[in-house]
């Protein structure tokens, strides 16, 4: 919880790491897909691409908690990184 009222109330100050999240949740799970979606711009990520969405907020922990509690990580990836670009 403290992670998340620090992150709410901007606090948290970026550590150099961006945090990735990768997916191609099938059709058959649309209602956990939708979940991950709604997590995700819960945790201030920003779309990248479709299933491409990146984050400067460290919450990878939290985050692969989630993605094993909805039972989805067989389609999910997430990638923490400071080598990012061109």
């Amino acid at each position: 919880k403290a992670l998340w009222k620090k992150m709410m109330l901007g606090e948290e100050k970026w550590d150099g790491r961006w945090r990735l999240v990768i997916w191609d949740v099938p059709e058959k799970r649309r209602l956990a897909r939708d979940l991950l979606r709604f997590k995700l711009k819960q945790l201030g990520f920003t779309q990248w691409q479709k299933s491409v969405w990146a984050s400067k907020v460290d919450c990878t922990e939290l985050l692969r908690k989630f993605i094993r509690q909805v039972g989805i990580e067989d389609w999910v990836m997430v990638i923490e990184s400071d080598n990012i670009g061109n």
